[in-house]
């Protein structure tokens, strides 16, 4: 897969470091934290 458009179009965000800073990582789903540990 090539993720080089939506990566930068994340980048391109305005709000990026804030919404990184500001994400709830303490209330992620455990199905969501099971995927990414594939």
């Amino acid at each position: 897969m090539d993720y080089w458009v939506t990566g930068q179009k994340v980048l391109s965000d305005i709000r990026f470091l804030d919404r990184i800073r500001n994400f709830d990582k303490d209330n992620v789903a455990k199905e969501t934290i099971a995927v990414i540990k594939k």
